[in-house]
C-alpha cells in the first residue's frame, strides 16, 4: 500500500500535478448552479436558493445579492469584471464587482450557452432559436432567428463575427450587427471553435480539426477548407495566438499546429484527462486551460508550466487575476487553491479588439457631409426609436438598431466632430453643424453602449468643446457602461477642470457622470469617483448645484 501511494506521489511530480489542499473553503448559502467565475481578484457564484456571493482571495465574504427567478447554469463576465448571471424565465442581470445591480434584460427565452462577451463590451445570448444581442449598457440592440436549431457551441472569426453550430453540421455565421452573413456546411457538428486571423477553426467528436478561411466578410462570397488535421481524441477546447493554433484533447494531449497549413510544431501530456467543460485561452503571456477539475498552463513553445488537478466541480472552477484558482466543491462549499503564481506577476489578458465601427465608410456617412435640418433630425429620431425600444419603453423589435448601428454610429459621429465639406465646394450648404445638433449627436452615440464610440467621444472632449457640446459628450460618456479604460474618467474630469466652478449646468452633468463611473466601479477607483462627487457638495460651488450633489451621493447610499 505505502509504495502505491509513493508511486502515485513520484508520478504527480513528474506530471507536474499538485496534490495542495485549498488555502481556504468556505460555505455558502446553497449549492453552486454558474460558478464561481472571477472578478479580477475575487470570485463569484450564484447559487440555488437565487443568490449571488462574492468572496475575496483570502476567503472574506464581500458581498451578497439575489436574483429574480430560478437561476440557470449560465453566466459570463463581461468588461469591467461585471458579472451576468441569468435565471428563469430568461433573464439577465448584471452585477458591478461592488455588487451594484446595474441592469437586468428579460428574453422570456432562457440561454442554451454561456453569454458571450463582445470585443467592445456587448454581449451575445445565444437561444435553441436565436440570439440576442446587449450592449454594455443594457440596451438591446437586436434579436435574430436562426432557421436550424442551435448545439449550444458558440465561437468567432478572427473579424468578431458569431459562430453558432447548429444542428446537422451546420453553421450561421452572424456579424455582430446581427445580419446572417453566411450558412456554412460542415459536415459534422463541432465540438469546438476558436477564431483565426483569416476565419476559424473548428474541432469535431472525431478527433479531426479544421481551419476555415472566410473569404468576404459580407458573405457574398463562401468561406472554405484550408487544411484538415486528422486523427487523435477529441479537441475539447481551440484557441490561435501568433501564428500557432492550441488544441487540447480529451486524453490529455496538448498540441501546437500552424495556422496556416496546420503543420505540428509541439506536442506533449499535460498529464491529465480533459473534462468536457474545458475552456482553452491566451490570458498573461500563456496558454491557459481551466475546466471542473483540471487546469494547467503552457508556454508559447509547448512546456507545460503549471498544472493542478482538484475535485470536480458540476458548476465549473475559474483563475482570478492573482493566479488564485476557485472551484465549487461538494454540497454548498467553495474552495480556493494558490493557483498559477505566475498570472499575478503578468501583464494581464489580452486587451480588448474592437469592431472597426467609425473606420467604415456608409451612404449615410456620406450624405451626412451636407444634410439638411430635416436630415439630420429625421436620423436624430430614428436612433431614438432604437433607444426606447432596446430599453423596453416602446417600439418593436424592428426598431431596435440591428444593421443600422454602424451606419448610425459613423452618422453621428460626423456631426458630432463637424465634419462637413466646404461650402467652397457647395456653395448652398451651411457651414457647419449647430452646437445643439453636435451635443445630440454625442448623447445618441453614447447610449448606444459601445466601447469604441466611448473612446471617440474622450477624443472630442480633448478638443476643449464648449458648453452645449460638453455637455452632450458628459452625457454620452455616462451612459455608455464600464469603464475598463479610465478613458471616461479622464474626459470627465478634463471637461470638469474646463468649465471651473461657476458653470452649474456642466456641474450638473458631471454629478451624472461620476455617479455612472462610481455604480459601475469598485475599490479604490469608486472611492476616488465618490470623493470627487462629493467635492460638488460643498462651496465655491452655488447651491443649487449642491443640492444636487447630494442627491447623486444619497442615491448611491440606496
Amino acid at each position: 500500500m505505502r509504495s502505491a501511494l509513493l508511486r502515485g506521489a513520484l508520478l504527480m511530480c513528474a506530471l507536474g500535478l499538485s496534490a495542495e489542499s485549498p488555502r481556504w473553503t468556505r460555505v455558502l448559502s446553497g449549492s453552486p448552479v454558474a460558478g464561481p467565475l472571477a472578478l479580477g481578484n475575487r470570485s463569484v457564484t450564484v447559487c440555488d436558493d437565487r443568490s449571488v456571493t462574492c468572496v475575496d482571495r483570502d476567503g472574506s465574504f464581500l458581498w451578497s445579492r439575489h436574483v429574480s427567478g430560478k437561476p440557470l447554469p449560465y453566466a459570463a463576465v463581461l468588461s469591467g469584471d461585471c458579472l451576468l448571471a441569468v435565471s428563469e424565465p430568461g433573464t439577465y442581470t448584471l452585477f458591478s464587482p461592488d455588487g451594484n445591480q446595474l441592469w437586468r434584460v428579460s428574453s422570456g427565452v432562457p440561454p442554451l450557452a454561456d453569454p458571450v462577451p463582445g470585443r467592445d463590451g456587448r454581449v451575445f445570448i445565444p437561444f435553441r432559436d436565436g440570439v440576442l444581442c446587449v450592449a454594455a449598457n443594457g440596451l438591446t440592440l437586436w434579436r435574430t432567428i436562426l432557421p436550424v436549431p442551435f448545439t449550444g457551441v458558440v465561437g468567432e472569426t478572427g473579424d468578431g463575427d458569431l459562430l453558432l453550430a447548429c444542428e446537422g453540421g451546420t453553421l450561421f455565421r452572424i456579424s455582430p450587427f446581427g445580419s446572417n452573413l453566411e450558412r456554412i456546411d460542415l459536415g459534422e457538428p463541432p465540438v469546438s471553435l476558436a477564431a483565426l486571423p483569416f476565419g476559424f477553426a473548428s474541432g469535431y467528436s472525431s478527433g479531426r480539426v479544421e481551419a476555415w478561411n472566410v473569404r468576404d466578410r459580407s458573405g457574398k462570397r463562401g468561406s472554405d477548407r484550408v487544411w484538415t488535421l486528422d486523427g487523435g481524441t477529441v479537441p475539447r477546447a481551440l484557441v490561435s495566438h501568433g501564428g500557432t493554433l492550441a488544441i487540447l484533447r480529451a486524453d490529455g494531449t496538448a498540441e501546437g499546429v500552424n495556422v496556416t497549413d496546420g503543420a505540428g510544431i509541439w506536442r506533449l501530456s499535460v498529464g491529465s484527462p480533459v473534462p468536457e467543460d474545458a475552456r482553452l485561452r491566451r490570458e498573461y503571456g500563456q496558454f491557459v486551460a481551466v475546466s471542473s477539475g483540471f487546469s494547467c498552463s503552457l508556454s508559447d513553445s509547448g512546456a507545460l508550466t503549471w498544472s493542478m488537478s482538484y475535485p470536480p466541480s458540476p458548476s465549473g472552477a475559474a483563475i482570478g487575476s492573482d493566479g488564485t484558482l476557485y472551484s465549487a466543491g461538494g454540497g454548498w462549499q467553495i474552495s480556493a487553491w494558490a493557483g498559477e503564481r505566475r498570472l499575478g506577476a503578468g501583464t494581464g489578458k489580452t486587451a480588448e479588439g474592437a469592431y472597426g465601427i467609425l473606420t467604415g465608410v456608409s451612404e449615410e456617412a456620406y450624405w451626412q457631409a451636407h444634410p439638411s435640418v430635416e436630415e439630420v433630425a429625421s436620423l436624430f429620431a430614428e436612433v431614438g426609436a432604437a433607444l426606447e425600444a432596446g430599453t423596453g419603453k416602446g417600439g418593436s423589435l424592428s426598431d431596435l438598431a440591428g444593421p443600422d448601428e454602424p451606419r448610425w454610429a459613423r452618422a453621428l459621429a460626423s456631426i458630432a466632430r463637424n465634419r462637413i465639406l466646404s461650402a467652397l465646394s457647395f456653395p448652398n450648404v451651411r457651414e457647419g453643424f449647430y452646437e445643439t445638433e453636435r451635443a445630440r449627436a454625442a448623447s445618441l452615440l453614447g447610449q448606444l453602449g459601445s466601447s469604441e464610440y466611448r473612446g471617440f467621444l474622450a477624443e472630442e472632449s480633448a478638443r476643449s468643446p464648449g458648453e452645449t457640446y460638453s455637455l452632450g459628450l458628459l452625457y454620452g460618456l455616462a451612459a455608455g457602461g464600464s469603464d475598463g479604460s479610465g478613458a471616461v474618467s479622464d474626459s470627465v474630469l478634463r471637461i470638469a477642470r474646463e468649465a471651473g466652478t461657476g458653470n452649474a449646468a456642466v456641474a450638473r452633468a458631471v454629478c451624472d457622470a461620476l455617479y455612472a463611473l462610481i455604480r459601475y466601479s469598485s475599490g479604490k477607483a469608486a472611492a476616488e469617483y465618490v470623493s470627487l462627487l462629493a467635492a460638488y457638495t460643498r462651496e465655491p460651488y452655488d447651491q443649487g448645484v449642491r443640492k444636487y450633489a447630494r442627491q447623486v451621493l444619497g442615491n448611491i447610499v440606496q
